[in-house]
């Protein structure tokens, strides 16, 4: 994987216009492999597990704007704004760690059940589905397949409670990375609680907030220079930034 470079990430911006949220992480991946010369097939991504897909967003921030992340939480204690950093590159690990979990297999209540991770597959699958209830549907048929005594598949709503309970434990932890869970204090009042984060919507806001930088001084160089997009955006930092200076002095 390598980082992307600004005519990528511009197009990236303009493409997440245009995706679901979870058809661009796949295609933000897919972009990066390309640029390293290694691509992998659109397909093959479908079938990595969330945590593996988000694990892999994680390297792929850190690579293309620092590993370094920080936000704001509001406290459910007081209400002040309490900030939060992380690393990307400790919250991803290993490339060592996205082997891909094996489906649990277990009997229990008189059904033999087979469950396995979600996949970003999975994600695309329920991407047009607004009602939660509905795509927890969705996912439990596609990655649970449990089956009476007879050997005849049964539909999730038809096992017992006691079950699908277990059953959804388990698909928590076969894919751990799958819920990012950030430990913040409150400045305020001391109170602790957890986060979730979720890199994909992360990304997308940080990179929206870059193009717009983006496109603000090509706007400002062009009218003044009649330069290109293309012109400035091949300037180097520090040069395209000289050039802002002068207009303001």
């Amino acid at each position: 994987m390598r980082a992307l470079d600004t005519p990528a990430l511009l197009d990236a911006w303009d493409r997440g216009h245009s995706l679901s949220a979870d058809a661009w992480a796949l295609w933000l991946l897919r972009t990066a492999t390309v640029k390293a010369g290694a691509s992998t097939p659109a397909g093959t991504l479908a079938q990595w597990t969330v945590g593996r897909r988000d694990r892999a967003l994680l390297r792929l921030r850190s690579l293309t704007f620092g590993a370094s992340i920080n936000g704001l939480a509001d406290c459910p204690g007081c209400g002040a704004a309490a900030e939060f950093d992380m690393n990307c590159d400790a919250l991803a690990g290993s490339p060592s760690a996205d082997d891909e979990p094996a489906p649990a297999q277990f009997e229990a209540a008189g059904y033999a059940v087979t469950c396995r991770a979600v996949t970003a597959g999975d994600l695309l699958a329920i991407a047009d589905c607004a009602d939660v209830d509905v795509a927890s549907d969705r996912l439990l048929e596609r990655c649970v397949d449990a089956r009476n005594a007879q050997g005849v598949r049964v539909a999730h709503r038809q096992l017992p409670a006691d079950l699908l309970a277990d059953i959804t434990i388990r698909l928590e932890l076969a894919d751990p990375h799958a819920d990012i869970q950030l430990n913040v204090r409150c400045p305020a009042c001391g109170h602790g609680w957890q986060v979730a984060f979720d890199i994909v919507q992360y990304f997308w806001r940080e990179l929206g907030a870059w193009a717009t930088r983006q496109l603000r001084d090509v706007h400002e160089l062009a009218s003044a220079y009649g330069w290109s997009e293309a012109q400035i955006l091949a300037l180097s930092p520090a040069r395209r930034q000289r050039y802002l200076d002068m207009l303001t002095t």
